[in-house]
């Protein structure tokens, strides 16, 4: 979308993401976690040891926790393994060989693609998300159900109900008092485009950034006990995990760090793909400059700019510290941090995807440790067929029970 739609879009969504639905969602997120958590060690071996493919889990844990924050439907893939919205949201967010370039061509061309009537999606699964969304959206105006997600967003916005202030920001409250507006007509399309691009977004992306962060903590043993101490520390002062809350994950600030760390070296989003939308001249240092006109693609190399040894020396090392107040001599210079964009256009669901990163951590980290195995990749060679960065033999680590202690949390 460009333009005014685009705009009206944004500002339709962007509630769905502010920190009190963060905090809405959040107990749904820990309550699947600590399900999730305990499927994983009922499955382990009498030695409280497995070794496990961690795009495989993460994925699991990402489809089931979007299902319910977007979707409103309760799944639980550890247990039904082979459910539809997880066999589909894995096809969906597959980029790899011809379906990778097929997304690159529509990013680049989209008119061309069009003209072609080439479709990135199969009739199959667009139906099903459709038909999911639809179905979510009757039943819920049939039973008068409100959860504080995106379909209830979308639903107040196609029947005109959403409230601005005086700023045009929508009134998140209830009793919002601020005057209608009409943003836009919406289609049965317009909310399944919107809900199944959240999962587009949220579900291979997060799931990539996990299983790198599960890798470097297994391969980096000090870096892991660094953080298993920040999380013991933080459940002794809240009274075990069950008790833990957003604005406690939130300030767990190691946490932060290392998640930061692991979007710098392993971005899940290799480049950023932008349109220009006036003419600007582009020059390097040696003077050498490039016309750029409106209407011009481009694409921003994310990952290599996080690369870059001027901007982040030793760039290489699986560093958190770096982030950190006493980490490198000179401040790190905020517009080179694009793991989530920049600008209007930067991630709309940065902050949802950190929580459940964090959120899935710290419950993974109370009841195991992990650890390199005999199918660990180190160091990572990623596979060349892929459009986002993925490990060549996977990313098998070896999960064993904590002592005692750490099993009753």
């Amino acid at each position: 979308m460009r333009d005014t739609r685009w705009r009206n879009m944004r500002t339709v969504l962007s509630p769905a993401f502010t920190g009190s639905k963060m905090r809405l969602m959040f107990g749904l997120i820990t309550s699947y976690c600590d399900s999730a958590v305990r499927t994983i060690r009922s499955e382990m071996a009498s030695d409280g040891r497995a070794e496990l493919e961690m795009k495989e889990l993460f994925r699991r844990f990402g489809n089931d926790i979007v299902a319910t924050c977007a979707f409103g439907i309760e799944i639980n893939s550890f247990r039904d393994r082979t459910n539809a919205f997880y066999t589909l949201g894995k096809e969906l967010t597959n980029l790899e060989g011809i379906q990778g370039i097929k997304f690159l061509a529509f990013s680049s061309f989209p008119r061309v693609m069009r003209a072609l009537r080439l479709r990135l999606f199969s009739s199959k699964m667009t139906s099903f998300f459709r038909h999911v969304v639809m179905d979510t959206i009757s039943q819920r105006e049939q039973r008068g159900i409100v959860r504080h997600d995106m379909i209830n967003l979308l639903m107040q916005a196609r029947k005109q109900e959403l409230r601005f202030d005086e700023n045009d920001n929508i009134e998140t409250s209830n009793g919002g008092t601020g005057p209608h507006k009409r943003l836009m007509d919406w289609t049965d399309d317009d909310l399944t485009a919107q809900c199944t691009v959240f999962f587009f977004g949220g579900y291979d992306t997060v799931s990539t950034l996990s299983a790198f962060m599960a890798h470097e903590l297994a391969v980096n043993p000090d870096t892991q006990e660094r953080l298993r101490s920040e999380i013991d520390g933080v459940r002794t002062s809240i009274g075990g995990a069950a008790k833990l809350t957003y604005e406690t994950l939130q300030s767990m600030r190691y946490m932060d760090m290392v998640a930061n760390e692991t979007l710098r070296k392993w971005t899940p989003a290799p480049f950023l793909d932008r349109t220009c939308t006036k003419p600007y001249v582009l020059e390097d240092n040696n003077g050498r400059k490039v016309q750029l006109n409106k209407g011009d693609g481009l694409w921003i190399p994310a990952a290599a700019i996080m690369r870059d040894p001027e901007l982040f020396p030793d760039p290489d090392r699986f560093w958190p510290e770096r982030f950190g107040a006493d980490g490198q001599d000179t401040p790190i210079d905020s517009a080179a941090i694009l793991s989530f964009g920049l600008g209007p256009r930067n991630c709309i669901g940065s902050r949802f995807a950190l929580m459940e990163v964090k959120a899935v951590f710290f419950f993974l980290l109370t009841h195991f440790v992990l650890e390199a195995g005999p199918r660990t990749q180190h160091p990572i060679k990623l596979k060349k067929a892929s459009l986002g960065p993925s490990a060549e033999k996977g990313f098998w680590i070896r999960f064993r029970l904590r002592d005692q202690g750490g099993r009753q949390s």
